[in-house]
């Protein structure tokens, strides 16, 4: 990955980060579900760190996230 690609995956895992943190304040808050911040850390490590590999495509972490929701 070049230096540009770093910052921008960086600046992109900083945003995801504060993102999943302030949604999941507010639904903690209001109908005491779990922290959704470990679930969104792992795919953002997968997109921002690795995003030219196999297992970072769109369809792998979105059936991911569809399977263990049914689960």
């Amino acid at each position: 990955m070049s230096n540009k690609e770093l910052l921008i995956s960086a600046i992109g895992a900083f945003i995801a980060v504060v993102t999943a943190g302030f949604f999941s304040n507010v639904i903690l808050q209001s109908t005491g579900s779990p922290l959704i911040i470990a679930s969104a850390s792992a795919s953002e490590k997968l997109v921002f760190g690795l995003p030219h590999a196999l297992v970072s495509r769109l369809w792998n972490l979105i059936g991911g996230h569809s399977v263990s929701l049914l689960w």
